[in-house]
């Protein structure tokens, strides 16, 4: 398995087998297209450094059999350089289908042409759609793919050229089960935009679960159309098995058509199924059949809840009226620092709501369950994270630490140099605590040469314990220190003082 390198600083002509331009002989190569089109082989995987890619690229290469990665490298930890030997800048890795500039209009393809080619995975970027008939961003519809996966991945829809275009669209064969996957990826989409539009032709011998997972993702803005379409065509024998969880709709539906909508090839037998999710938007879910979709634990905040999504296949523990509380950018207004766009704010209803998630972690990779104060998880793409707050009661010494009850994590940024840093902190729980026991952790370090690490308490409850991470950075830069109770009884006390860098 061989390791590719793609940089804005690359050569076509290089051999792609390094981050570094001005190495001798392992240089990176410039564009996608060269791995996708000729070098990517069978389990390889590509790294994409910072930077904008002009580029529409049909995969060529001969179809994988093992899962072949595709990864921006944001943070730069692959050490990028230039031709004269500069560290790449961490920033965005933007893969784009406006080929010429930002404000000329777009290539008539997709971002990317599947081509039939298999367990493909794209993981850190930012898509920007073309004007392609079919998918602006994926198109999977003149021949099947399968076993594709992204995750956090920005994937933005284009419509201009004409109506009800696809971010992303598949089309697989009778009898193909498709296995994708979208983990924690942001949609945003344009007018009369499907975010995901799953076509497909009709099985031939019985009905077909085409598994197809949707989690942690956010859907905003798609206009006119469903955030996401299960349209395969309709025969004797139906697809179905498209799972929606822990997944936020935000405004993607104009009308009351609905964010999550089936035709009538959809089965009943192997029903779509959609959890843990919040919808704000006219329309919600709507099937074509009564039995194509199975809902519960949602907040179905729309004029148009459900169609044919009734009986026991609307879930008991749905609601319809509690108050979608999100932060959308109000502590901007009094100065406090801004939370992520569709996080559950303090005392949300969305908070301690849903039930058992398919991932432990949510769109930002935080920990599920979260926010504090339930051992259940958060519904929508977001769980609370920073929960944290003053404690003057139980301290260790002076007269401040902080608490918080239940699952719950803190973040703190911490500026270092290169050289020996030793990071500790007081931890304490009390005796309703179970499960694995508070720890803190340094992570998000890679730009500055520091791996991920963790210091976990051993001490019994009611007992202050110190922590300690100790490491040497490379270079200059910004480590994540965060604080985190694993507390599985919803309800525990945990506390941290005395917080000391050396």
């Amino acid at each position: 398995m061989t390791t590719y390198y793609v940089s804005p600083d690359g050569n076509d002509g290089n051999n792609g087998l390094g981050p570094d331009a001005s190495h001798a002989s392992n240089k990176p190569f410039l564009t996608i297209h060269q791995i996708l089109a000729h070098s990517l082989g069978d389990g390889d995987t590509a790294y994409i450094a910072p930077g904008v890619y002009r580029e529409v690229v049909t995969v060529a290469t001969t179809s994988p059999t093992t899962e072949t990665k595709i990864l921006g490298d944001p943070r730069n930890a692959q050490g990028f350089k230039t031709a004269a030997g500069v560290l790449l800048p961490p920033g965005e890795v933007q893969w784009t289908a406006y080929t010429t500039n930002d404000t000329t209009a777009p290539s008539a393809n997709s971002v990317v042409e599947l081509a039939g080619r298999d367990y493909l995975t794209f993981k850190y970027l930012t898509m920007v759609g073309g004007n392609d008939s079919a998918g602006s961003v994926i198109d999977a519809s003149t021949a099947t793919s399968t076993n594709i996966t992204l995750t956090s991945c920005l994937l933005y829809g284009y419509s201009q050229g004409g109506s009800s275009r696809s971010t992303i669209l598949t089309v697989p064969a009778a009898n193909v089960a498709e296995h994708w996957v979208f983990d924690s990826c942001i949609f945003l989409g344009a007018l009369s935009n499907y975010s995901i539009k799953i076509a497909g032709a009709a099985p031939s011998a019985a009905d077909l679960d085409t598994d197809f997972q949707i989690r942690n993702c956010l859907f905003l803005g798609s206009g006119g159309n469903p955030a996401v379409y299960f349209g395969p065509t309709a025969g004797t024998y139906k697809r179905g098995g498209v799972d929606i969880c822990n997944s936020t709709f935000l405004g993607s539906n104009m009308g009351a058509y609905g964010e999550v909508v089936t035709a009538s090839g959809a089965s009943t037998t192997i029903p779509c199924t959609v959890t843990n999710s919040l919808f704000m938007s006219l329309g919600g879910l709507n099937a074509a059949a009564e039995g194509q979709i199975t809902e519960d634990y949602n907040l179905l905040a729309c004029a148009a809840p459900r169609t044919n999504v009734s009986g026991a296949n609307a879930g008991a523990h749905s609601v319809l009226v509690n108050a979608p509380l999100i932060h959308v950018g109000q502590e901007l207004l009094w100065g406090a620092n801004l939370r992520p766009f569709g996080m559950p704010t303090a005392g949300s209803p969305l908070l301690g709501f849903g039930t058992t998630p398919a991932t432990n972690f949510d769109l930002l990779g935080n920990p599920r369950p979260g926010g504090g104060a339930s051992a259940l998880v958060s519904i929508g793409a977001y769980e609370r994270s920073n929960t944290f707050a003053r404690e003057v009661t139980t301290v260790k010494t002076g007269t401040n630490a902080i608490s918080a009850l239940g699952p719950a994590i803190q973040d703190f940024q911490l500026p270092v140099d290169a050289t020996s840093t030793t990071v500790t902190v007081y931890g304490r729980y009390d005796a309703t605590y179970t499960g694995t026991l508070p720890q803190m952790l340094v992570y998000m370090g890679g730009e500055c040469g520091v791996a991920d690490a963790s210091d976990t308490m051993v001490e019994a409850a009611d007992t202050w314990e110190q922590l300690s991470l100790n490491f040497t950075p490379t270079a200059a830069g910004v480590v994540t220190i965060r604080l985190q109770s694993n507390d599985t009884h919803g309800d525990a006390a945990v506390f941290f003082d005395d917080f000391a860098v050396a």
